[in-house]
């Protein structure tokens, strides 16, 4: 008798449950801001002993290339349109993808086409989940694909030019001559070998 009852009760309950409400749930958006002024900032150093005839461990050479990325201080982001979603990504990816190309630059080699070769080069080689430094490359290298704009500036046209080159297969050395090194594939030779 004491089942029948209890079996009663939870059917009760599982059909009160199952009711439909008139109120709908609502996730709560979620954000990280940061202080004013603050970066992020990103070196890269190298150190070389410096072979000499009297003691090869006195001498080392270093080289080393830095940059910093400004990290967003507020909140405007939210309540925004899907479509203001994706220019505001391409915005900052674009930020990004200038100061690598100014990097590059710096160390002689043609920065924006080595640019564009690694967003070509990004989509053809890095696969999801594979490990976490090709899924940061990855990441980086992702370029909102929804259709640019005619406000936005040119040079969004050329990064989804060549994020959508990647895609088709293409030849990105070819595509890109002037640049002789692939960004992508220096970095996955960072990895560590298993």
């Amino acid at each position: 008798m004491a089942n029948l009852q209890c079996t009663a009760v939870l059917t009760l309950l599982a059909c009160l449950c199952n009711m439909p409400t008139s109120r709908s749930h609502r996730r709560v958006k979620r954000y990280i801001t940061f202080p004013e002024g603050s970066t992020f900032s990103f070196a890269f150093c190298m150190e070389i002993k410096a072979v000499t005839p009297d003691d090869p461990d006195i001498f080392t050479e270093a080289v080393a290339v830095a940059t910093s990325y400004d990290l967003p201080n507020n909140s405007m982001t939210l309540g925004i349109t899907r479509e203001r979603h994706h220019v505001l990504a391409r915005s900052h990816r674009s930020y990004i993808y200038s100061r690598i190309a100014l990097v590059l630059d710096r160390i002689g080699l043609a920065g924006q086409e080595c640019m564009l070769r690694a967003l070509c080069e990004g989509t053809q080689h890095l696969q999801p989940r594979r490990d976490i430094l090709s899924e940061i490359i990855r990441t980086i290298l992702k370029f909102p694909e929804v259709a640019v704009s005619a406000e936005e500036p040119a040079i969004q046209w050329t990064y989804l030019k060549a994020y959508k080159a990647g895609l088709a297969g293409l030849h990105c050395a070819a595509l890109y001559p002037r640049c002789p090194v692939s960004l992508v594939g220096m970095a996955l030779s960072l990895r560590p070998r298993r």
